[in-house]
């Protein structure tokens, strides 16, 4: 059970007035394997939906690169020219898969804690820079217990990708006696393949996780009996206070 620093026990649920002056200072939970979930699913059905395209154009633009051009060898400007329209072409191509990230790492947080902007989290604080109390952050139970999840996380991952390498082995081996086009094809199926068993492996992650946040969350919001009383006084007023305004009236 949480103690105060006085040594009281923290086991009242936290007020209302509690959790919104928390949210002001932006304390909100938050769970970073729920947005990597997000993007690695969201991820996985832009390139099942729009890779065939990516790649059909991905394609024109190697061999557009790899193609040799006598004019172009011997003229700067048009060698210039090229670099930049295929450059640029390149950019086009991934630049909605770089907005719908974009667009899913702003819209995740809504479906935990939601946005929370506080000009008092941005604000300096001295206790972060105190190199003790940075030891004692190291070296405290939630730094254990995050060590423990990220070791927890990185061996599952890696055991998901090694098992789904270790399925298509032969068929990456292969990828280089096929046709260019037959290549890109067959390994943008298999990268689609390899962010599905990757998003299952974090969905595992992420279910664990988001319970947790909000477990932890909600243990260091609450408080203990006597400061709920000094928030019920401070709300409808000192009853001492009260009494003696009446005796004068």
């Amino acid at each position: 059970m949480a103690e105060n620093a006085d040594g009281s026990e923290k086991s009242e649920e936290p007020t209302e007035k509690k959790l919104r002056e928390a949210r002001e200072k932006g304390q909100v939970p938050r769970s970073k394997e729920l947005t990597t979930l997000l993007l690695t699913m969201l991820a996985a059905l832009f390139l099942l939906f729009y890779g065939g395209t990516m790649i059909g154009q991905f394609e024109v633009l190697m061999t557009q690169g790899l193609s040799f051009d006598r004019a172009h060898a011997f003229d700067e400007k048009k060698m210039f020219d090229l670099i930049i329209s295929i450059t640029l072409n390149a950019i086009y191509l991934i630049m909605p898969f770089l907005l719908m990230m974009l667009l899913v790492a702003l819209i995740a947080p809504l479906l935990l804690g939601g946005w929370s902007f506080s000009i008092k989290a941005m604000a300096p604080k001295m206790s972060k820079m105190n190199p003790v109390s940075g030891i004692k952050r190291m070296f405290s139970m939630k730094a254990v217990v995050e060590l423990i999840k990220a070791l927890a996380k990185f061996t599952l991952v890696m055991s998901v990708a090694v098992i789904f390498l270790y399925s298509v082995f032969s068929e990456v081996i292969g990828l280089g006696l096929e046709p260019l086009k037959f290549a890109l094809g067959h390994s943008g199926s298999l990268i689609v393949e390899a962010f599905i068993f990757v998003s299952l492996s974090l969905l595992i992650v992420a279910m664990i996780d988001v319970p947790f946040q909000l477990y932890e969350h909600n243990k260091q919001l609450k408080m203990t009996k006597q400061e709920v009383k000094e928030e019920h006084k401070q709300q409808e007023g000192n009853p001492e206070v009260k009494g003696r305004i009446r005796q004068v009236q």
